[in-house]
């Protein structure tokens, strides 16, 4: 394979794992953001 075809795969697989990477970090986000809700319900 040439060092283009490489280049382009290596970067094909940094976007795709990058994109996981950030779906993940969203998710952890999002359920802190409900936990802290439940948590304040709770309070009440």
């Amino acid at each position: 394979m040439s060092a283009t075809g490489i280049f382009i795969v290596g970067l094909i697989v940094t976007l795709v794992v990058g994109a996981a990477v950030a779906l993940l970090i969203y998710g952890a986000i999002m359920d802190g953001r409900e936990q802290t809700r439940v948590d304040v319900d709770d309070l009440s």
